[in-house]
């Protein structure tokens, strides 16, 4: 059996382990059990380094280098054990597989033990880079866009799910979630790609009204000045034709009698000169 000693009330474990010579210290301190190697044969400098090292243990969690928070993988652990009771009859036995293995292939490896604090945009986005480049590597060719939106859904839902349990205040993830951009069908140097979209409707609407204003003006013209206003046809008998075709009728009347009118002046004009 080792030889085991303990230092500082018991918060510190000297021992040696079997077929080695030399000391390791070990402690349960915020929350994980932690070691290490003193490199020392003599027992007094051992318990020297042992006290020491756990002193910087104490330093580093004072300065936030240490962080007693949970870790992504814990959040992914609990959020699958919830998905499956939570899902049973309501997803497929295929899409719930498909969680997991995105959340134990994917998504753990990268943020396994990282503070759910640290999960932040930034490290997000480095996420996507690292599938993109380990996409590439292995098949030549980045991960579907489907493929990177669904594992950007495991991993809110993760997230999700610390906050639910109190181990986490809020998260951010970045508006572009799957790091993909639509492609803009506008031609290269167009003027349009210089212009601010937020004022296109505007100008398409101030565009409109000038066109029609303008029509509306022509019009005026050739009624005025080309015809005598007269009643463009005859009532028609209620129920034979609808209103829009009434109308249709009408239009196409007052057109036809405008023609003839312009083009009779016209002629009078040309006589009189």
């Amino acid at each position: 059996m080792s030889e085991q000693h303990t230092i500082l009330g018991g918060k510190v474990h000297v021992y040696k382990r079997p077929n080695s010579s030399l000391w390791q210290c070990s402690s349960y301190f915020a929350g994980k059990n932690r070691r290490t190697s003193t490199q020392e044969e003599r027992l007094a400098e051992a318990k020297e380094i042992a006290e020491d090292w756990y002193l910087q243990l104490r330093g580093k969690l004072r300065t936030g280098e240490i962080k007693t928070e949970k870790t992504f993988r814990e959040a992914s652990e609990q959020y699958l054990r919830e998905y499956d009771i939570i899902t049973q009859e309501q997803r497929s036995k295929i899409y719930v597989k498909g969680q997991h293995n995105r959340s134990r292939v994917h998504l753990v490896p990268f943020f396994g033990s990282t503070g759910l604090s640290d999960i932040t945009a930034g490290k997000i986005q480095e996420y996507r880079i690292h599938r993109y480049e380990e996409a590439v590597a292995k098949r030549g060719k980045p991960p579907a866009y489907n493929t990177m939106h669904q594992e950007i859904v495991a991993l809110r839902q993760s997230l999700n799910t610390a906050i639910r349990h109190g181990w986490l205040d809020h998260f951010s993830i970045s508006p572009n979630r799957t790091g993909h951009h639509r492609k803009s069908r506008t031609a290269l140097g167009s003027p349009s790609r210089n212009t601010n979209s937020s004022t296109r409707p505007q100008e398409d609407a101030h565009t409109s009204r000038s066109r029609r204003a303008s029509n509306g003006n022509r019009n005026n013209f050739m009624t005025t000045f080309c015809s005598r206003p007269t009643r463009a046809c005859g009532p028609t008998k209620r129920g034979v034709f609808s209103s829009g075709t009434r109308q249709s009728l009408t239009t196409r009347a007052v057109r036809r009698s405008l023609r003839s009118r312009c083009a009779a002046n016209a002629v009078l004009a040309i006589a009189r000169v």
